[in-house]
């Protein structure tokens, strides 16, 4: 979720690469806010049951084939 909880830069775009960090780190604060950000997004959307689940879920459709 660029801007959100990270930045996105295209690929194989050195560039933006080197943009997004150097913004990264002339800027703590947001650094820090979306360090926050991305660990809510994590906590809230891969809990150890949705985890299981998703995981389970692949391994009986690789046991269907």
């Amino acid at each position: 979720r660029s801007n959100k909880n990270g930045l996105l830069v295209p690929p194989r775009d050195s560039i933006a690469l080197t943009f997004a960090l150097k913004q990264l780190l002339l800027d703590l604060p947001l650094c820090k806010k979306m360090g926050k950000q991305g660990r809510k997004i994590a906590e809230a959307e891969y809990t150890l049951s949705r985890v299981v689940k998703d995981t389970s879920s692949i391994y009986q459709k690789l046991l269907v084939k």
